[in-house]
């Protein structure tokens, strides 16, 4: 699997490599520091071509499902992934999309196409999900990271919302979702390990009068996650839900562009009065959906093995509870 390595990643020097290194910085002490840090870092070299190394750990090789993942929050996660070397899933309801988020994500992160595969589905249809994952088996490696991530999203009084809403959101951001997570997650058992996360928000836990359907389903997706934990006793396989804050994601703006221009307000306007009405939020922008990807990246790598069950916040503060 080491050719689905991202190209962009800077190799880690071995013990001994780094043990020369500090030799030679030694030797040069008496030298002005830069010339020190020169006979370690060539002066030829590009500053870019002195990347960090890869910061989340067990990534490389592994299959990974990051469902809606043609944009947005869950684009940015399964580039993360792909940059870390990970075999990524690319998943949204047509084809034409979800190959050209994997063309799109091959070319941002240097990783060969051979190591992306753009599957189709609308996985709120159990006809859609069938096919779905036997194309994913075809693929001949484990399930070993799946990301929940698709869902739907409106603002929409209470009174008017109807049963077929109610019943949308729930096929969409529930029992689909249970259907991803009840088929994957006996191998990673078996396996005794693997990681299962949910793109939760934080109106699972302050609900949003404005959006009580959407609300209502993340409070039940929360629940399925830290149910699914209590069943990994004894394995190394987590399941944690991410609560997500404002974060500038493509269908995000969008719809504060729509409510902005029912106020009668300009986007810009309308965000400063979104921002000021959360006293506790910490950030004056909203977050990048990169930002929020790197959570979803440390829960899934090796550092994140001890969080399990979680209702994880990724909200800079938004939500006003301890």
């Amino acid at each position: 699997m080491g050719i689905c390595q991202s190209t962009e990643n800077t190799t880690v020097p071995s013990p001994s490599q780094q043990q020369q290194q500090q030799q030679q910085v030694s030797k040069n002490s008496s030298q002005p520091l830069a010339s020190a840090v020169q006979a370690v870092v060539p002066a030829s070299a590009p500053h870019k071509a002195v990347a960090p190394p890869t910061l989340y750990l067990g990534l490389k090789g592994k299959l990974v499902i990051v469902t809606g993942s043609t944009k947005g929050i869950g684009y940015a996660i399964a580039t993360g992934f792909a940059r870390h070397g990970a075999l990524v899933v690319v998943n949204g309801r047509t084809q034409a999309a979800v190959e050209k988020a994997a063309t799109s994500i091959a070319k941002a992160t240097n990783t060969p196409a051979a190591c992306l595969f753009p599957i189709a589905g609308d996985l709120s249809k159990k006809s859609d999900f069938d096919v779905f994952v036997a194309k994913v088996d075809k693929i001949g490696v484990p399930v070993e990271v799946l990301v929940n991530n698709h869902g739907i999203f409106d603002f929409k009084p209470f009174t008017v919302e109807t049963d077929e809403e109610w019943q949308n959101y729930f096929d969409v951001n529930v029992l689909s979702q249970v259907r991803l997570s009840r088929h994957y997650l006996p191998g990673m058992l078996e396996r005794k390990t693997g990681r299962i996360l949910f793109s939760s928000s934080g109106a699972a836990v302050t609900p949003l009068p404005i959006a009580v359907a959407y609300s209502v389903s993340k409070v039940a997706q929360v629940a399925l996650a830290r149910s699914l934990a209590e069943l990994t006793k004894g394995t190394e396989v987590t399941v944690n839900s991410v609560l997500i804050g404002p974060t500038a994601s493509e269908g995000a703006t969008a719809k504060f562009g729509e409510l902005a221009a029912a106020s009668g307000a300009n986007q810009e306007q309308f965000l400063e009065g979104f921002l000021a009405s959360m006293p506790s939020y910490a950030l004056n922008r909203l977050a990048t959906s990169e930002e929020t990807a790197n959570i979803f990246l440390f829960l899934a790598s090796k550092q994140g093995l001890l969080i399990n069950g979680t209702s994880q916040r990724a909200d800079a503060a938004c939500i006003r509870y301890i």
